[in-house]
């Protein structure tokens, strides 16, 4: 399987995400899979085998680890090239927006995965006006996925309240069966 990974968040920095992340791109090689992923510059050109393509950012002001990444037309005619099977789209924000547009353009199947609160974030850093657009803005990205993975049924029974749909949970990045995968609307995907 092809798989095209869009990303906000990567190595070098250090989090649950990119653990996440990382393992999951460990897997898929493992398991004889062909990665793609398309995120921030990380100065390095593949992860397990997983060709990196990068783009430039701007810091968050409140937490400049974390930078608001824009997609390039390089990655567009990346993934023409790559033709992918599906896409995954690791906690969309900006990049993930426009990954949704051009999974749309390219008549690919899209999943995501839900890994941070962000509406819970803008609360926290003062920006309390922007927790329900927050939330609009996550369930219309997530609700346009076939399915969306998520950490645990307790994540997933607080994004149901939130009307987000299509909602697998998952403990582990690693699937331990892959028939959810093989469920998605008009595409017959091997196992992972």
């Amino acid at each position: 399987m092809r798989i095209a990974i869009i990303t906000e968040n990567f190595l070098p920095k250090l989090d649950g995400v990119t653990r996440t992340l990382a393992r999951l791109l460990e897997h898929l090689q493992s398991n004889g899979h062909q990665a793609l992923l398309l995120g921030p510059e990380s100065g390095m050109d593949y992860y397990a085998g997983a060709e990196l393509i990068g783009t430039a950012g701007l810091p968050l002001p409140f937490y400049p680890e974390l930078k608001f990444n824009f997609f390039r037309p390089l990655f567009m005619r990346r993934l023409n090239e790559f033709q992918p099977d599906i896409i995954h789209l690791v906690d969309p924000v900006i990049l993930g927006a426009s990954g949704l547009a051009a999974g749309h353009l390219l008549h690919k199947p899209l999943v995501s995965s839900y890994h941070t609160n962000l509406a819970a974030y803008c609360e926290h850093f003062g920006f309390s006006l922007l927790k329900e657009p927050m939330w609009l803005y996550n369930r219309f990205i997530h609700n346009q996925c076939a399915m969306t993975f998520c950490p645990s049924p307790s994540t997933a029974a607080m994004l149901r309240l939130q009307g987000f749909e299509h909602l697998e949970p998952r403990s582990s990045p690693v699937p331990q069966s892959a028939a959810p995968l093989s469920q998605l609307p008009g595409k017959d995907l091997c196992h992972c």
